[in-house]
């Protein structure tokens, strides 16, 4: 019974030594790093529990009938293949390939939303943001929209200064055209004991007042930078009547003839008559200062034998009013279906 109890003991000692050696030895680290993690998977399943408790005191159990030679000893496995596809996962812990409860498996399901990123492309990067070649800086940013925004203020003013601006361009196109088409007008008379007198223009008296000296002939022209046009004129003399008519200068009425003017009609030509009114009054014997006349009309008196003594001639832009009253501008004796006559008498002409 001793030598039994002996031998026990020194087994005991045996199998413990080589428990120990095998424990710390690079085999035993990897085969409890292995069976550690399927331990845990195991115990929290609640499967396979008694089974992994058995295997774990299968290394340490002292009994000595367990033979003396290391029988039932746990070989210790060789570690899963991580593919899974090797012959040595014979003997592998059945622990390890038991999914978790609650658990679910991922699964991978094709997706027709366009808009949802593929997994199999990589995040793009901006190589130029990363060095900071295209990056924004945010204060220029705020800069860029602080000068986008529209001041309502400022627009307006920038709107009013731009009407000015066109309005005075107007007003001075306006005034460089009236100026070049700005005409004038003179005239000159041949009064009687007095002879041709000078050239008067826009409305200057030409001639004579309460002196009684009768007009006798005139010229008239139109002047002025590039002014087109002209002017026509007609008078009716002293035993003779209405004359044709003269133009630009030249000469309507007589001159040594002691012949009376008694009337006029005055017109312009050409461009200038576009843009241009001419008005003239005269100052006749017996009737002073008549009425305003214009383009073409009488002027004067006829059928009275009345001397003119004095006129005036000016022009006014279409569409303005006239100088003065125009009524009372020509009186005639004469009118349709009366016969008039007069007689030439020998040493004394013709007899009013």
């Amino acid at each position: 019974m001793r030598q039994l109890n002996a031998f026990t003991g020194k087994l005991s000692r045996v199998l413990l030594a080589i428990v120990l050696s095998f424990s710390l030895s690079p085999i035993g680290y990897a085969f409890a790093a292995d069976e550690a993690p399927d331990a845990v998977q195991e115990g929290t399943a609640g499967e396979g529990s008694d089974s992994g408790a058995a295997q774990g005191d299968q290394p340490g159990s002292d009994d000595p009938e367990s033979g003396g030679e290391g029988e039932g000893q746990q070989v210790p496995e060789a570690p899963a293949d991580p593919g899974g596809n090797g012959d040595s996962g014979e003997g592998q812990d059945e622990g390890a390939d038991v999914p978790q409860p609650g658990a679910e498996e991922p699964t991978t399901e094709p997706t027709d939303d366009p808009s949802s990123p593929d997994p199999s492309e990589g995040e793009v990067v901006d190589e130029t943001a990363e060095d900071g070649e295209g990056a924004e800086d945010p204060e220029v940013g705020v800069d860029l929209e602080a000068q986008e925004l529209e001041d309502p203020e400022k627009d307006e003013k920038d709107e009013e200064a731009e009407e000015e601006e066109e309005a005075d361009d107007v007003e001075l196109e306006e005034a460089a055209e009236k100026a070049k088409m700005q005409p004038s007008i003179s005239y000159r008379t041949h009064v009687q004991n007095v002879g041709w007198q000078e050239w008067k223009k826009d409305g200057k008296t030409s001639g004579t007042q309460g002196r009684a000296l009768r007009l006798e002939g005139i010229k008239i022209k139109v002047g002025g930078k590039n002014v087109k046009g002209g002017v026509r004129y007609r008078t009716h003399v002293q035993n003779v009547g209405w004359q044709g008519w003269a133009a630009d200068g030249e000469l309507a009425g007589t001159s040594g003839r002691a012949l009376r003017l008694e009337a006029i009609k005055i017109e312009l030509t050409g461009e200038v008559a576009k843009q241009f009114d001419v008005y003239y009054r005269v100052h006749a014997q017996n009737f002073g200062w008549m009425g305003w006349a214009k383009n073409g009309e009488s002027a004067g008196s006829e059928g009275y034998a009345y001397r003119l003594e004095a006129i005036q001639v000016v022009l006014v832009e279409k569409g303005k009013p006239a100088p003065g009253d125009s009524a009372g501008a020509f009186k005639s004796r004469t009118s349709p279906g009366t016969l008039n006559y007069r007689t030439h008498v020998q040493n004394f002409g013709w007899m009013d």
